[in-house]
């Protein structure tokens, strides 16, 4: 607790997650979508592609790209995440860390 009164950010996670490992499991769950998230979209950055360079390459619509960079997209698959990075030269690369 900070000399303010307020709580930071880290314990209230932690507080939150004391007695609910239902919403720590659906947190952490939302960190690996948004990892992916964002890890897509610093490629497209780095590689200078608007969506719509995306959409002309891939065939992936723009509206899908952009609800998928904006965490809107249900259900992606690996299917999904291929059909946009493959075409651009790259791959998925998937590991398994200890929980």
């Amino acid at each position: 607790m900070s000399n303010k009164g307020y709580m930071s950010f880290e314990d209230f996670q932690k507080e939150s997650f004391k007695n609910n490992p239902e919403l720590e499991k659906a947190y952490h769950d939302l960190d690996q979508k948004y990892e992916i998230i964002s890890n897509f979209i610093k490629l497209r950055n780095e590689l200078n592609l608007t969506q719509k360079d995306i959409e002309s390459i891939t065939g992936v619509k723009q509206e899908s790209l952009s609800r998928f960079e904006s965490g809107n997209l249900k259900n992606v698959s690996l299917g999904y995440l291929s059909k946009l990075i493959k075409p651009l030269g790259y791959k998925i690369n998937l590991s398994f860390e200890k929980v």
